[in-house]
C-alpha cells in the first residue's frame, strides 16, 4: 500500500461514513428493531471486513490495477471490474429468488464504480476494503443477519445508479492527476517485475 494521507482518503468514503451513521441513527433512535446479540454483531463485522478484503483485493486490486496497467482506459477498466464484481453476487441464487439477486447484481455494478474510483483516486486498497466492508456490514446488520431477504427495489436501484453516477462523476472530473498517478505507479511496478 502505498502513503495516501489518511484524512484525505478517509475524506473519500463520506459515503460509507454516511452510511454507517444512518445505520447506528437508526438502531439507536428505535426506527428499527434488530435482537442481534453482540456475538452476532462481531460476527456479522468479522464477515464483513473478510468479504471486504477479498473482494476488493480480486476486483479492484487485482482485474482493475490489471486492466489499467495493461493500457486498457479507466472507464473500460471500471465497467469490466465492477461487472465481474457484480456477476459474482449470482451465488445468492443459492438462498434468494431471481428478482431479489437480479436486483442486487445490478446495486452491485455502481457500487463496485465507485469502489474502483476509490482505489484509483486513493492509489491505496486500504479504502476501498473499509467502505466495502461498511456497506455489507450496514446491510447485514439491517437485514437482521438473514441472507435470504432484501430490501431493494426498482426505485432503489435506480436511487443508487443516479447517486453513485454523481460520486462517479464528481470523483472522476476532479481527480485527473491521481488516476495519471495510479497508472504510472502500476507501469512502475511492471516495469520492475520484469
Amino acid at each position: 500500500m502505498e502513503f495516501y494521507p489518511y484524512v484525505k482518503g478517509f475524506g473519500l468514503m463520506w459515503y460509507s461514513w454516511l452510511i454507517l451513521a444512518t445505520t447506528y441513527i437508526a438502531f439507536s433512535s428505535g426506527l428499527k428493531q434488530n435482537h442481534l446479540g453482540l456475538s452476532a454483531i462481531l460476527l456479522i463485522l468479522i464477515v464483513a471486513l473478510l468479504v471486504g478484503i477479498t473482494e476488493e483485493y480480486i476486483f479492484r486490486g487485482l482485474i482493475l490495477g490489471r486492466l489499467v496497467s495493461s493500457g486498457r482506459s479507466v472507464l473500460v477498466a471500471l465497467i469490466v471490474s465492477s461487472t465481474l464484481f457484480a456477476c459474482t453476487h449470482f451465488i445468492n441464487l443459492l438462498h434468494n429468488s431471481l428478482y431479489n439477486v437480479s436486483l442486487q447484481v445490478l446495486y452491485a455494478i455502481p457500487l463496485g464504480a465507485f469502489l474502483g474510483l476509490l482505489y484509483l483516486k486513493s492509489n491505496n486498497i486500504l479504502y476501498p476494503i473499509l467502505a466495502h466492508a461498511i456497506q455489507d456490514f450496514a446491510a447485514f446488520f439491517i437485514s437482521g443477519g438473514k441472507m435470504d431477504s432484501t430490501s431493494a427495489t426498482p426505485n432503489s436501484v435506480l436511487q443508487i445508479y443516479i447517486l453513485f453516477g454523481i460520486i462517479i462523476l464528481a470523483y472522476y472530473l476532479t481527480g485527473k492527476k491521481q488516476l495519471v498517478r495510479f497508472a504510472n505507479r502500476l507501469e512502475t511496478e511492471k516495469i520492475s517485475h520484469v
